[in-house]
């Protein structure tokens, strides 16, 4: 029903950067409402608005309202000056109210290794997460940019008599 997953295997302890990607699975009888989203990070590790644009309240919750089919969000997490080096750990909550208007949570967690720039040769890559993110971004680009034709409008005026007799063209240098 919840599942997280990151792009790299490591992040760097210092100006580091990666994302999270959270799938809430399709449900087959389940409507969820009042979903909401909550990541927990650890220290030091910060993270933007959600890529996806849905509302986040005060407290950087991410509100879903009725879930009835599958959902994605990728949220960009990072570091912004020098961290320890080590394993943490990044813990994702759903919590929402099911079809008996009972209020249910779902928590899971993932690793997080942060490392040296040194130690970043052999990251390992989540291709899913990747070609999710670039899905995104595609469709984002798309719906940002929208082409309208040209159209060409051809107006003739009439100079008034005042505007004939008093009007100076010039142009300036």
């Amino acid at each position: 029903m919840l599942d997280i997953k990151l792009a790299k295997s490591k992040m760097e302890n210092e100006e580091g950067m990666n994302h999270l990607w959270i799938r809430i699975a399709s449900f087959s009888s389940e409507n969820l409402k009042h979903a909401q989203v909550t990541i927990r990070l650890p220290d030091n590790i910060y993270r933007l608005e959600n890529l996806n644009g849905y509302f986040e309240d005060e407290n950087g919750s991410i509100l879903l309202g009725s879930v009835s089919h599958e959902q994605d969000i990728m949220i960009e997490i990072y570091t912004q000056d020098e961290v320890p080096c080590g394993e943490s750990k990044i813990t994702v909550s759903l919590s929402y109210r099911d079809n008996q208007d009972q209020t249910k949570e779902i928590l899971r967690s993932i690793p997080l290794r942060l490392v040296t720039e040194n130690e970043m040769d052999n990251v390992e890559i989540d291709e899913e997460v990747i070609s999710r993110l670039k899905k995104r971004n595609e469709s984002h680009i798309e719906e940002k940019f929208v082409e309208f034709p040209l159209q060409t409008q051809y107006v003739s005026n009439e100079l008034s008599s005042l505007e004939k007799k008093y009007r100076v063209d010039c142009t300036f240098y």
